[in-house]
C-alpha cells in the first residue's frame, strides 16, 4: 500500500489542496491513493519531491523517508554529540515503526485468527523488533544496491549469493518449525505446516 493519503493527512490537506499545490486532478490522485490507478514514475517523483521524501518510501517498498535525516544532519561534523544524539533517536524511532508495523505485516502473511494470537503473544518490545527486522530482510540494502546500480548491471552477483544465503536461512527456519510442529498433538496442523514446507522447497 503506497503512503500518499498516510502523507497528506500528515500535512492536514484534504484531496482539493493536495491536488492545487502539485498540479494533480483531484479525481486522479483519488485513485492513486485507493491504488486503482498507479502513477507513471514522472508522477511518483513529483509527488515524493512535495512530501520530501524518496519515491520508494511513498510507494511503500521501503520502510524509512530516509531523506529527512540526511538533511537535518547537513552541516555537524560526524565526530560531534549532536550526530550521535541525532542517529541513536533516529535508531529508536525506527524500531517503534518496525514493532508498530508488524501487525499489518502479520495479516499478510497467515489468516486473521491466527495473525491476532501471534500479535498478542509477541508483546515484549525487543520481540516485535526483531522479528520485524527478519521479516524485512535485506529490502533496504537490495534498494539501496539497485540505485547504486542502475538496475542489475554490475552488481547482480552479489544478489545472486545473498538469494542463495536467504534460501539456506528458510530452510533451516522451516526445518526448525517443522520439527517443532512433530511435538503437537495436532495432526491436521502439523500435515499442513509439512504441506506449506514441501511446497516452498519444490519452488526454491
Amino acid at each position: 500500500m503506497n503512503r500518499i493519503k498516510e502523507l497528506r493527512k500528515e500535512k492536514g490537506l484534504t484531496l482539493d489542496e493536495l491536488s492545487e499545490k502539485v498540479g494533480i486532478n483531484r479525481a486522479t490522485l483519488n485513485r492513486y491513493e485507493n491504488e486503482k490507478s498507479e502513477p507513471k514514475l514522472d508522477t511518483w517523483k513529483k509527488l515524493a519531491a512535495y512530501f520530501d521524501v524518496p519515491v520508494s518510501y511513498l510507494q511503500g517498498l521501503t520502510e524509512y523517508a530516509t531523506f529527512q535525516p540526511i538533511k537535518a544532519l547537513a552541516g555537524v561534523s560526524i565526530y560531534s554529540d549532536e550526530y550521535k544524539d541525532f542517529i541513536l533517536k533516529q535508531i529508536e524511532k525506527h524500531k517503534e515503526t518496525d514493532a508498530l508495523s508488524l501487525s499489518k505485516k502479520l495479516s499478510t502473511l497467515m489468516d486473521e485468527k491466527t495473525a491476532k494470537l501471534v500479535d498478542e503473544n509477541l508483546s515484549r518490545f525487543d520481540d516485535r523488533v526483531l522479528v520485524s527486522h527478519v521479516l524485512n530482510g535485506i529490502d533496504t540494502s537490495v534498494y539501496q544496491l539497485l540505485i547504486s546500480d542502475l538496475g542489475l548491471k554490475k552488481y547482480r552477483q552479489a544478489l545472486v549469493e545473498a538469494s542463495k544465503a536467504l534460501d539456506a536461512v528458510n530452510e533451516k527456519l522451516s526445518d526448525i518449525a517443522t520439527q517443532g510442529y512433530q511435538n503437537s498433538e495436532d495432526d491436521e496442523l502439523v500435515q499442513k505446516t509439512k504441506n506449506i514446507v514441501d511446497a516452498y522447497k519444490n519452488e526454491s
